[in-house]
């Protein structure tokens, strides 16, 4: 899977979770970021927090880190850390999106949102330039999707 594809989900991801107004309504819903990046410690090393009805400029560190793995994984390595969590809320409730750098120098990327059975997410290359798709209805299986994703990287 190329990049752009990869982009073009997580864009729409995150289009699908803010709330996009339709052509009657001239705003946007309000929409709550906070992304908390780790180092192997656990120990927060950076922390962005980002709030908007109709994003501005400011807010785009916020929706590029959340909508572009590449972004993401680049902001993780430049705060020495190994993880990032991103709590997303908006009208349509909360959603979670866990990066983490794996034992083999990959990055998984863990997608859930509350109410909803199932978790999705990607197994990227180090770069970021392919990624491969997994979907689980949780616990056990989600371990077996991403061993078969990263297989087929």
């Amino acid at each position: 899977m190329r990049i752009h594809t990869l982009a073009a989900v997580a864009a729409t991801a995150l289009l699908a979770s803010a709330g996009v107004a339709d052509a009657r309504e001239p705003s946007y819903s309000p929409v709550q970021t906070e992304i908390v990046i780790s180092d192997a410690d656990s120990t927060a090393v950076k922390t962005l927090s980002c709030e908007w009805t109709d994003p501005q400029p400011e807010d785009m560190k916020c929706i590029r880190f959340n909508g572009d793995p590449q972004t993401a994984f680049r902001e993780i390595e430049k705060a020495d850390g190994v993880r990032a969590d991103v709590t997303t809320q908006s009208k349509y409730g909360r959603s979670k999106t866990t990066y983490s750098r794996r034992g083999d120098n990959t990055w998984l990327v863990r997608i859930s949102r509350a109410g909803l059975p199932f978790e999705t997410g990607f197994v990227c290359t180090s770069d970021g330039q392919n990624c491969e798709e997994w979907t689980t209805m949780g616990g056990k299986s989600a371990r077996k999707a991403v061993k078969a994703a990263a297989a087929r990287l």
